[in-house]
């Protein structure tokens, strides 16, 4: 009988505003408590110090100028390491596909390959998005959340079905191989998302649960009480291109210091959204019964949970 040794090498790809940030900043800030643990968050293709960025270049994911990468910094780093696990995170690697499959296979051969993606329910998940977008474009859509939701649906080539991005993603490595977690605050393990990430690809073992410390929110959303005050200022035809960005970036730094808002205005957006996306939540029981029986309290088991997030 023989073991393969192989190191497993963790791809965790997102999705967007799934706190994607948070975990890739506290992993390289305890990476060495977590090689002390066999895991390895390798400096390999780093970019802005703790995001691997630079694997971009190696799929062309973005336009631009490639930049030759060599695999072989990446493998002596594992190899000195010791590691039994490696996470390379990049939220780049959500447009990966079935027409990436050889590639992405033959570039990391030699790894047993786990793609990890954070799935979120699909309501909160564009309010959450909606703040994103207020926060740094100017809207193209028509004013208010629902339309919002209706011209992200119309146009974004994005598939918004969860059953068929994960098959894309399943076609990649194969759906055995496939890790999907939910982001779902209230069931974070130890109340903490990197640590809800690390159980999630089974290496939080309870000696590392109690050393490593919890991580802070980074990109918190935009408070949902100035949604409505940056659109106006946004769409103000009185006001200059310079004045209405500035009025946005007044309203964003406000927003970030703000108190948490009432319950009533959120609990209003999602009574607006629920019906653009009921043929999303009518799939959550299949996609639980496939990706998500590890997580019986998650908000895609109750999908009309009262305290989405």
């Amino acid at each position: 009988m023989t073991t393969d040794k192989k190191p497993t090498l963790f791809v965790h790809i997102g999705m967007g505003k799934t706190g994607s940030t948070a975990i890739q900043k506290h992993l390289k800030a305890n990476a060495e408590l977590l090689l002390d643990h066999g895991i390895l968050y390798p400096n390999s293709y780093m970019a802005y110090g703790y995001v691997h960025y630079h694997l971009n270049a190696v799929f062309s994911f973005v336009p631009g100028e490639p930049k030759e990468i060599d695999r072989a910094i990446f493998d002596r780093e594992v190899a000195m390491s010791g590691a039994h696990s490696i996470i390379i995170s990049n939220e780049f690697f959500t447009t990966l596909g079935k027409q990436h499959r050889d590639e992405f296979n033959e570039y990391f051969s030699g790894y047993n390959i786990k793609i990890v993606v954070f799935i979120r329910h699909h309501v909160d998940w564009f309010i959450s998005m909606y703040g994103q977008s207020l926060s740094n474009q100017e809207p193209i859509w028509s004013p208010g959340f629902e339309n919002y939701c209706e011209f992200q649906l119309r146009y974004n080539p994005q598939p918004w079905m969860y059953s068929d991005l994960l098959a894309e993603y399943g076609s990649v490595c194969g759906p055995e191989n496939l890790i999907v977690v939910p982001y779902d605050p209230p069931i974070f393990e130890n109340g903490c998302i990197a640590h809800h990430f690390l159980k999630g690809i089974g290496v939080l073992s309870p000696e590392l649960a109690t050393q490593l410390p919890t991580a802070k929110r980074e990109n918190t959303g935009l408070d949902p009480r100035l949604f409505a005050m940056i659109e106006r200022a946004l769409r103000d035809e009185r006001l200059t291109e310079d004045q209405r960005d500035r009025a946005r970036k007044d309203l964003v730094e406000t927003a970030i210091f703000g108190d948490p808002p009432p319950p009533g205005i959120v609990d209003g957006m999602r009574a607006f959204a629920k019906p653009f996306f009921s043929k999303h939540v009518a799939e959550y029981p299949e996609i639980c019964e496939k990706y998500l029986q590890n997580y019986p309290d998650s908000v895609f088991m109750q999908p009309d949970r009262s305290d989405i997030v």
